[in-house]
């Protein structure tokens, strides 16, 4: 089976044992587009919106998530996991504490 990174074309040249040749040419389009999405922001401080974290991608680009991280914007480690499923599962967050720690 061939599982090309870049677009490719095959020629097939194919000989019976009486010598006659077919010929076939396969191109093949490798999409590299993202089949993911996890927000950029969300606000887990109890106010009703934006409360959840969730990542986003088909589950046939996307099998399973081996880890994630999510960092405040002060850098600290606000929660991490993993998920064989990323379309179902939701990682719930809890407030920060106050000021940059």
């Amino acid at each position: 089976m061939a599982s090309p990174l870049d677009n490719t074309v095959y020629e097939i040249l194919v000989i019976s044992d009486a010598g006659c040749e077919a010929r076939g040419i396969v191109s093949l389009t490798v999409d590299k587009t993202r089949k993911i999405y996890g927000p950029n922001i969300f606000s887990p401080n109890d106010d009703g919106r934006n409360e959840l974290f969730s990542i986003y991608a088909s589950p046939v680009a996307v099998q399973r998530i081996k880890s994630l991280r999510v960092y405040s914007r002060w850098e600290r480690l606000y929660m991490s996991g993993t998920t064989s499923h990323p379309m179902t599962r939701t990682l719930a967050g809890t407030a920060p504490s106050r000021g940059k720690n």
